[in-house]
């Protein structure tokens, strides 16, 4: 920024359009920024986890290797931290879906972002395999200690979620809460907005949704 625009607040159209900010950094081009987070979120069982783990195998094989369309500049290690399922499940839905997978994978706990051991174990893992970019499936599985409901207890977990990847961007994969066996959905009514507890924070503070 030119020494005659320092120390202001505001500017002309021209003088603004005129400054050269750092160019913003990417994981993926127009898709996943190289800072804060990413949000993938909508109802269970629509395949946010295998949507994550295609853009996971995109970035893990790099350029001119493309998955669903998606074909990076550069090639970035990717760590798939999975706890929304049990582990043998999701080692058969991506034996069948990608059976050539190339990113790591973590398998902890229900609640793991909730012990510091499980959050240093995650965050050296992503060290470990050079983690340029971290996974968290699922918000609601990575805490059963903290309220997302709550934008104070939605601030916790962001944070411990942070110290697990290692400095690195991440995404996280976020549901309404799971109907209770014979519960409808109902709109526009406290059902619906509980389902939705904690959605709006999340969305708030996203970098790309």
């Amino acid at each position: 920024m030119p020494d005659s625009l320092r120390g202001r607040v505001w500017w002309t159209g021209p003088e603004f359009l005129a400054i050269r900010f750092p160019q913003l950094p990417w994981v993926l081009p127009g898709w996943i920024p190289g800072y804060n987070y990413t949000l993938l979120f909508g109802e269970s069982k629509l395949g946010k986890s295998i949507l994550a783990a295609q853009v996971s195998q995109a970035l893990e094989l790099g350029p001119d290797h493309p998955v669903i369309g998606l074909d990076p500049p550069t090639r970035i290690p990717v760590l798939y931290v999975q706890a929304d399922q049990p582990a043998p499940e999701w080692h058969e839905e991506l034996a069948r879906i990608m059976p050539d997978a190339r990113f790591s994978i973590a398998t902890p706990r229900n609640g793991w972002a909730d012990s510091e051991g499980w959050r240093q174990a995650i965050k050296a893992a992503a060290a470990e395999c050079r983690a340029g970019f971290v996974w968290f499936d699922s918000a609601d599985a990575a805490t059963v200690e903290l309220n997302i409901g709550h934008k104070g207890e939605c601030q916790r977990l962001l944070a411990r979620l942070k110290q697990a990847a290692n400095g690195q961007p991440f995404g996280l994969i976020h549901h309404p809460r799971r109907l209770a066996p014979g519960e409808k959905r109902q709109v526009g009514s406290y059902n619906a907005r509980d389902r939705y507890a904690g959605s709006r924070y999340l969305y708030s503070q996203a970098s790309s949704i």
